[in-house]
């Protein structure tokens, strides 16, 4: 290896041990190493587009510094946060955001908040006009009134629905024109009149009620009189054609009739023939493996951006499948079944992200999960999210099956705990409180309750943190923040309330105290110091010290959310510095409890102070080290000795180096 090639791979180590991730992709990308470190510069992205999507301050970096590399990664969420730079510029880019999918739950929360973001001055009047107009005078209605108040939310996801509306209105208008004979009911206005259809019926899923029946009211009033005319008229066989094209439309317009006309025009045993379910409906009859076929054969499109419309039916198909397998595997030996439950789980855990596409609907999850624990909840992650579901839910049922599927496997373990918290911790976070059907399993000693108490520690002083750093940032970027103000401060009672609920639990009543530190409802740095007091009074010794140190240096999800590089918001540095102080002015008060502590802590302490740099505090404390590891040389402890000797040639070495500067 050449001298060149050895400065290289000595500077590229540099920049990832130290978290430098855009120095280390811009020379990776300037040196032309991409075959080289694949796995890495994947890790590297992920890292910063996780970082970007925390805070509005991380992310104005993120857009600054992202010039600087010219080769971009393949990641859904890399993709949004470009998207939301040129939102954020006033590009036209609604749509393209509104096409996205496969977005982790922090990016879709900023997707959602940015495509309801609009602060443009309202025309109420205008508005008020045409909106009276689509009550009061729906006959008068044109496709253009859904165009003129398309323009007034310009930009927003509103704005293209009633695009959407106006370009459908028009096909619906035709059944009532002057003109008469064939042309007038043939296929291609048929084939609009079910287009129309079924863009309402999807609409009736998503718009507010009272907005439906503002902007559909116009497509049922051409739908009635049409109807009406017919019935007068005894048009019997027209009408039927018509009413099977637009059942949504059909049935809405009939209001409480609807049942009865349907009757009168189709006969008693008949149906109407929903076009827009018509293909499910053949699904739905089919065989278990054509369904599983299918699941197959959709799944792949889907996962690709492409096929969004069927999201629904792959969902439907999906829970149809897992019934079918329910009912089978009653039929199957022992050891079949087993089987069958760890290959459905690890489809579902795969999957999840095509059958959950709505964060806020857990019944969406729910109506695949039921028939998932009949077949036998076979992974502990799918397990776990169960038992937590189920009990946010109060669906005792599914929180016994999943109860009993946890003790079969010996769980839940630390690993598909904590799958569950980095994958959904809206679910958790910060309602806590539901994770106490978990701890009933494990018990006081579970080996999994230090990782969750201290992961749960490190959200808990995130959250503190961004309450903290909310109240002193301000821009035009600040809807992007997950929460405001007020809702951080519901948030922090939220807290409160929830960990009280654990409170029998002793390492959760020591999350009640950390919280109770900050009364504020936000990190201070008196509240760090009543926290770090309190900790030492009831410890009285200070091994606990270090990994609260190592935590903060960047071992831990602390860091990893705020620290991934060099480069830190004002806001955020001031208050991890504040931190950073206040753990070794403690330090300094509280040198007592090292007396007593290991010699495994004072040889991390003493790592931790080399690589700083050096101060007067930082000298101060190797110096008390020294004399303390002095009064321990007659004890016999072997590395003592060594130990004391390397702090004192350092301590030698710095003086030296400072005589040297001042004799300059």
């Amino acid at each position: 290896m050449s001298k060149q090639e050895k400065r290289l791979r000595k500077e590229l180590d540099k920049y990832w041990r130290t978290g430098r991730n855009w120095e280390w992709l811009a020379l990776v990308e300037k040196e032309n190493l991409h075959r080289n470190y694949p796995r890495e510069e994947q890790e590297a992205w992920n890292g910063l587009v996780k970082r970007a999507l925390r805070l509005p301050a991380n992310l104005q970096e993120f857009w600054t510094r992202l010039p600087s590399i010219k080769k971009y990664p393949s990641l859904p969420d890399f993709r949004c946060l470009l998207l939301l730079r040129d939102f954020v510029a006033g590009k036209e880019v609604r749509s393209d955001l509104t096409a996205l999918r496969n977005l982790t739950f922090p990016a879709e929360s900023l997707r959602q908040k940015a495509l309801s973001w609009q602060d443009d001055f309202f025309p109420e009047k205008k508005i008020r006009s045409l909106l009276a107009a689509f009550l009061h005078h729906p006959e008068k209605v044109t496709p253009k009134f859904y165009s003129s108040l398309a323009s007034f939310v310009g930009g927003t996801e509103l704005a293209t629905v009633l695009t959407d509306l106006g370009s459908k209105f028009d096909g619906v208008r035709r059944l009532n024109r002057k003109t008469r004979g064939r042309r007038r009911l043939g296929s291609e206005i048929l084939k609009k009149v079910a287009d129309a259809d079924r863009l309402l019926k999807e609409l009736s899923g998503v718009l507010a009620l009272p907005l439906q029946e503002i902007l559909f009211y116009p497509f049922l009033f051409q739908v009635h009189s049409f109807f009406r005319e017919g019935v007068e008229k005894e048009a019997v066989p027209i009408l039927l054609r018509v009413a099977s094209s637009m059942p949504f439309m059909f049935l809405k317009a009939a209001g409480e009739k609807g049942e009865e006309l349907q009757k009168h025009l189709l006969g008693a045993n008949a149906t109407l023939s929903d076009l827009d379910r018509s293909y499910l409906a053949k699904i739905s009859g089919g065989s278990l493996e054509e369904k599983a076929a299918l699941v197959g054969r959709m799944r792949s499109p889907l996962q690709k951006g492409a096929g969004d419309e069927y999201y629904d039916q792959f969902r439907q198909l999906y829970q149809s499948l897992l019934t079918d397998l329910a009912a089978r595997q009653e039929s199957l030996p022992e050891r079949e079944r087993r089987e069958l439950a760890q290959v459905m789980a690890s489809s579902v855990l795969k999957d999840l992200p095509l059958l959950w596409t709505d964060p806020d609907d857990l019944g969406q999850l729910m109506d695949l999960l039921r028939p998932m624990a009949a077949i036998g909840l076979g992974n502990g992650k799918i397990a776990v999210l169960c038992l937590i579901l189920a009990e946010k839910i109060q669906d005792r049922d599914m929180q016994k099956q999943a109860q009993d599927s946890l003790k079969g496997q010996n769980g839940p373990t630390e690993t598909d705990i904590l799958w569950v918290l980095d994958s959904f911790p809206e679910l958790i976070l910060p309602e806590v409180g539901y994770l106490r059907a978990l701890l009933d399993i494990g018990g006081m000693e579970a080996t999994f309750m230090p990782a969750l108490v201290g992961r749960i520690r490190e959200e808990l002083e995130i959250f503190l943190i961004i309450h903290a750093v909310s109240r002193k940032f301000r821009g035009p970027l600040s809807f992007l923040y997950e929460m405001s103000v007020e809702d951080l401060k519901i948030g922090y009672y939220a807290w409160r309330r929830e960990l009280a609920k654990l409170k029998t639990y002793p390492s959760f009543s020591a999350l009640q105290e950390y919280l109770a530190c900050f009364p504020e409802g936000y990190f201070t740095e008196k509240g760090f110091q009543r926290y770090l007091n309190l900790r030492y009074e009831r410890e009285k010794k200070l091994d606990w010290f270090i990994p609260e140190l190592e935590k903060h240096q960047g071992k831990t999800l602390l860091a990893q959310k705020f620290s991934e590089d060099s480069f830190l918001p004002l806001s955020v540095e001031e208050i991890l510095g504040e931190m950073e102080k206040t753990y070794f002015l403690f330090l300094e008060e509280r040198f007592e409890g090292l007396k007593t502590a290991s010699l495994e802590t004072l040889e991390k302490l003493t790592d931790i102070l080399l690589r700083r740099k050096p101060t007067v505090t930082e000298g101060n404390l190797l110096l008390r080290i020294s004399n303390l590891l002095g009064e321990r040389l007659p004890d016999g402890e072997s590395r003592v000795h060594a130990l004391r000797e390397k702090i004192m040639n350092h301590l030698i070495h710095y003086k030296q180096r400072i005589g040297r500067r001042g004799a300059r």
